[in-house]
């Protein structure tokens, strides 16, 4: 589902290939893979750099049905905090920086994924969006704090509250988005800038990035703990798991 391709000159490749499910995310399956790829960047000291990509259509679609109906619907029934709030942190915890080129689509969890990397690529003609308001519970992953950041305050809102997704041409001039670029060019720009990127020394790379990621790191505590106790509320609501599966699009 997702595989880690080393390419030329300290630029790595995090490949999500699921295209059965449209790269939808899953706590046992995909994460614990991320955390599996991750122990390896560390180490290995010949990269530099890691561009993440999707499909070509979808880079990733979220949370899957199963997850979402069992794994975490369940699970808010008898506990609060929930493992996979800490298993998406895992990308900050990549030592070097990581490059996201989101060529197709991104919604829910799928467009938060990126947010955890360092740079952000988008396509003028894909879809960005959050959906978890779209099936009755409140917005995970960090993602109330890391949209904020990314889109504003009065953007961010309104893409959580309305679950209405947006072209990526629709974003420029609303968004901290690096790139908005036609589809064709988001991975050769990756690449351009990841090569100017593993130019640099490895030692260098790490201390800024650890640096650089302190406030968010900060920010991810404190947001995921609350993020926590609504969703702790939310998935408790009356038919809750219909109205997940009445509204989930994948």
């Amino acid at each position: 589902m997702i595989r880690l391709e080393k390419g030329e000159d300290g630029i790595y490749f995090l490949k999500m290939e699921d295209h059965a499910h449209k790269n939808a995310l899953d706590n046992t399956i995909f994460l614990d893979q991320l955390s599996k790829i991750t122990t390896e960047l560390k180490a290995d000291l010949a990269a530099k750099v890691v561009i993440l990509t999707g499909l070509k259509d979808v880079f990733s679609s979220g949370g899957n049905i199963d997850f979402l109906e069992k794994q975490l619907a369940e699970h808010y029934e008898n506990y609060i905090e929930h493992e996979y709030a800490n298993k998406m942190k895992t990308l900050l915890n990549i030592p070097i920086p990581v490059i996201a080129a989101m060529e197709g689509s991104a919604t829910g969890g799928g467009l938060t994924l990126a947010f955890y990397t360092d740079i952000i690529i988008a396509a003028e003609e894909s879809r960005y969006g959050f959906s978890f308001m779209n099936m009755g519970f409140t917005p995970g992953m960090g993602t109330t704090a890391l949209a904020v950041e990314a889109f504003g305050y009065y953007t961010g809102f309104e893409m959580m509250a309305t679950g209405n997704y947006k072209k990526g041409r629709e974003l420029k001039g609303k968004c901290q988005f690096n790139y908005i670029l036609p589809k064709a060019e988001v991975l050769p720009k990756a690449i351009d800038i990841a090569q100017a990127i593993a130019e640099k020394p490895r030692t260098s790379l790490e201390l800024l990035k650890k640096s650089s990621s302190i406030k968010r790191r900060q920010m991810l505590e404190e947001t995921s703990t609350i993020e926590a106790f609504m969703h702790k509320i939310a998935f408790s609501q009356p038919d809750i798991k219909n109205i997940i599966e009445d509204n989930y699009t994948g």
